[in-house]
């Protein structure tokens, strides 16, 4: 493949990926091989591979019969992902108080300092990727990297609905203002107790805060009509699979 494809490729993948992470395309929509191709001025091919790089990542589903999808939004998956999640987040704090150096709580700090910048800017969408990035970013830092990529596959697709909670729709401004308040002190917390080696403490406050994303996405299905999506399994049969 040429550089000019590769640049093709990558300009595709960046803007179809940013579309479905901002609902700019809705779960189950159609993706248009041609439309796109001629939005960033390329070829059909490099846009079919950033298409299979995307489907490889959950994000777009192929058909049988050829044409691609924006991957629904089904909430028995979401609770799966909410369980994966609270493993994750177990495990890594695990492996930071073990393994994290000086420098990789440099770079904690300043993680926790952007998902604080964004919500002062008020950009749902930014504030999504740098809390994404924030979470990622311990997984790394444990040293693991099966662990740090079942992490990047979960806040990944916890993008998108981290992004549809925070923009705080049909809902009074001050209840989002305090579950942002929320979300930077669990940020901190968790950070002084992984400089402080405190284990338990740490771990408490992973568990939290994966409980606070939970109680925020159950909040925002209650209060919002999303009815063209599959709410099916809503309720696990063990209420407490993610506690």
């Amino acid at each position: 493949m040429g550089k000019r494809d590769r640049s093709a490729r990558d300009g595709a993948y960046e803007l179809l990926r940013e579309q479905i992470l901002t609902m700019v395309l809705a779960p189950g929509s159609k993706v248009d091989e041609q439309t796109l191709a001629a939005e960033i001025g390329a070829s059909r091919t490099p846009v079919r591979e950033a298409l299979a790089q995307l489907a490889i990542e959950g994000l777009i589903d192929s058909g049988e019969r050829g044409g691609y999808h924006v991957s629904n939004i089904d909430l028995t998956a979401c609770r799966e992902m909410l369980e994966a999640q609270m493993m994750v987040a177990r495990a890594s704090t695990h492996l930071l108080i073990a393994r994290i150096d000086q420098a990789g709580l440099g770079l904690l700090r300043e993680a926790t300092e952007a998902v604080d910048n964004a919500v002062h800017i008020g950009d749902p969408a930014l504030i999504a990727r740098r809390n994404a990035e924030l979470h990622t970013l311990e997984s790394r830092l444990g040293g693991n990297r099966y662990v740090t990529g079942l992490s990047e596959q979960i806040y990944t697709h916890s993008q998108r609905l981290a992004y549809m909670s925070f923009r705080g729709e049909g809902e009074p401004s001050a209840h989002l203002a305090d579950h942002y308040r929320n979300v930077c002190a669990d940020h901190w917390d968790y950070l002084k107790a992984v400089e402080a080696r405190d284990l338990k403490a740490a771990e408490d406050v992973a568990t939290r805060h994966v409980h606070l994303f939970q109680s925020r996405i159950v909040s925002f299905f209650t209060q919002n009509d999303l009815a063209e999506m599959n709410f099916s399994g809503l309720i696990s049969e063990d209420s407490n699979a993610v506690r």
